[in-house]
């Protein structure tokens, strides 16, 4: 025996509608999943399989499905951008502590570090002209 409830969900392609939610067992899941394959997919409905009660997944139509990934990759995109800009706070703040003579001398340093590196792997070749 399973319990139905309803949630309200706007879709663009079909208006304000009513969405069924149907509340199963995992043994009914088990039974009936056929026939809750075909719900799901021809009548808009969602099912939520529950194990003694307590909710454990929810078969939804696949183009929910879509969109929910879309979401989930916009969300992942938008955090990691906020740790991006997060990172850049935190440097530009420690780099407004530096005077001008000191940013100089730190990209000097930094140049001379990656000329050195680039002559010990061979990349650039550096001789010393002697008059």
């Amino acid at each position: 025996m399973y319990m139905v409830g309803f949630l309200v969900q706007t879709d663009e392609a079909k208006g304000s509608e009513h969405t069924m939610t149907i509340h199963v067992s995992i043994s009914e899941a088990k039974a009936r999943l056929s026939r809750f394959v075909e719900q799901t997919a021809e009548e808009d409905e969602q099912i939520v399989i529950e194990s003694y009660g307590n909710p454990k997944a929810v078969l939804i139509p696949y183009r929910d499905y879509e969109q929910f990934i879309v979401w989930q990759e916009t969300r992942r995109r938008q955090q990691a951008l906020d740790e991006l800009q997060a990172l850049k706070r935190q440097i530009q703040a420690r780099n407004v502590a530096l005077s001008a003579q000191e940013g100089e001398d730190l990209a000097d340093l930094y140049a001379r570090e990656v000329i050195e590196g680039m002559i010990a792997e061979g990349k650039v070749k550096y001789e010393i002209e002697e008059e």
